[in-house]
């Protein structure tokens, strides 16, 4: 996630040889995928009872798009109300391991009312499951944390956490928290946040798109074809979210966004059918505008994915000004959420001939500063809500805690639970987002 403002980019065409390129590597990935098949094959998690959740009810899996509302097998709405839970940074496992059990930070999550998580990785963790190597890390097939997690916050995990050992590798672990909030009733959104494992986002931290440093198409590919399929069987994955916050400097994006996304959303789903196929725009997820003009048109020549396209989007106070008076200013909410609707909003109107749902995937509070009382961090709040909850856009709140195993002073103050993971960061605002629910 990001919480400076971004500059709009310019719209371009990307040349022909690139999109031959992007292609050929597509095709060559799909024509392997029978060779990788014993390789990415389902996790070892049980699939859980469907269950009711917060809002709606839900009887059955899988998930659907139906219009621009994302439904269950019985045609119900479903609204996602969530938060993220960061499992892409340096040592590629769920934050918080140190501080509590894995099962106690999802029945912390579960406590707070919200029925799903977006739970986000790094590609570098599918790679190293393959034995490649990344960037200057040695070449270790499904790395364990022996020697890679520091050896004082490992014995912190491993005491809080009494089955990971040293050898314990970081897919376990993966696999060990997708079974947890399965088990626990909430629904999952596996997100591809970043290829290389690291903080995210910044414009040139070679993770931003297509072709960039360490954004490898191929392994990006085999990557999402890998997580799709090996948690295929664990009905509360609903969804697979094709990348996250793709951003460029570069002003010919366009062709390699349609290719590689469409490409992206086939290999998914086939790999798993029954998952919804979550879909970001450009300049860090802020806007689909581009698509006002030239649709992505993947559900015309791949009718299947009609019904599991979902669109997503980011949405922080400062995103279009930091100028923006949330505190004082009492046209400050109907003149972003004017903006909002040009950026994405306009993919559930009746008129776009391509309409799908709408997640609002990311979202910040300043939660320690947050009061019942009007204030920057309130009347955002009641923004967000005002805008998703008429026009049922399902959201998940970054961020589960704002403490990370590599950084702990990122994201100060954002958190749902407190630092240490151990309840909620102010029940204030847990009981205003409760009214929402």
């Amino acid at each position: 996630m990001v919480l400076k403002p971004k500059v709009a980019i310019v719209v371009g065409a990307v040349t022909s040889a690139l999109i031959a390129v992007v292609i050929t590597v597509v095709i060559v990935v799909v024509r392997n995928k029978a060779a990788n098949s014993s390789s990415t094959s389902a996790a070892t998690v049980t699939p859980t009872p469907s269950a009711a959740t917060t809002g709606t009810v839900l009887d059955t899996f899988p998930l659907s798009a139906a219009s621009t509302v994302i439904v269950n097998a019985q045609q119900q709405p479903v609204l996602l109300h969530g938060l993220n839970w960061p499992a892409h940074l340096d040592y590629m496992i769920p934050e918080g391991l140190q501080f509590q059990s894995l099962n106690v930070i999802v029945s912390n999550i579960t406590a707070l009312g919200l029925n799903s998580v977006r739970l986000t990785y790094a590609t570098q963790m599918v790679d190293e499951f393959f034995g490649d190597s990344v960037d200057t890390l040695p070449s270790r097939t499904n790395r364990t944390l022996d020697g890679f997690v520091p050896t004082n916050i490992l014995a912190q995990i491993m005491l809080a956490n009494p089955w990971i050992s040293s050898t314990t590798t970081t897919m376990d672990i993966f696999d060990r928290a997708v079974n947890s909030l399965a088990q626990a009733g909430l629904m999952v959104i596996l997100d591809n946040h970043v290829s290389r494992a690291m903080v995210c986002c910044e414009d040139n931290d070679g993770n931003g798109f297509f072709g960039d440093t360490y954004f490898n198409i191929t392994r990006w590919i085999r990557g999402l074809e890998f997580i799709a399929g090996r948690y295929s069987n664990v009905s509360q994955v609903v969804a697979i979210s094709l990348r996250n916050e793709l951003r460029t400097q570069i002003t010919d994006w366009q062709g390699a966004w349609y290719t590689n996304m469409a490409n992206a959303a086939v290999v998914v789903h086939n790999a798993n059918p029954n998952a919804l196929v979550i879909v970001s725009g450009i300049n860090y997820a802020s806007t689909l505008a581009f698509l006002q003009d030239d649709p992505f048109n993947v559900t015309t020549t791949y009718p299947a994915l009609k019904k599991k396209i979902v669109y997503e989007v980011h949405w922080f106070s400062t995103a279009y000004s930091n100028s923006t008076d949330w505190t004082n200013d009492p046209t400050a909410c109907t003149t972003v959420t004017a903006l909002e609707n040009e950026n994405a909003g306009f993919v559930l109107q009746s008129s776009y001939s391509y309409k799908a749902p709408l997640l609002l995937t990311e979202f910040t509070v300043n939660t320690d500063l947050f009061t019942s009382a009007p204030s920057w961090d309130h009347n955002f709040f009641e923004c967000v809500m005002a805008w998703t909850q008429p026009n049922s856009i399902g959201w998940l709140q970054w961020v589960i805690s704002a403490s990370y195993y590599t950084n702990v002073t990122k994201d100060a103050g954002l958190g749902l639970l407190t630092t240490d993971f151990s309840g909620p960061s102010n029940q204030e605002y847990v009981n205003a987002l409760k009214n929402y629910l």
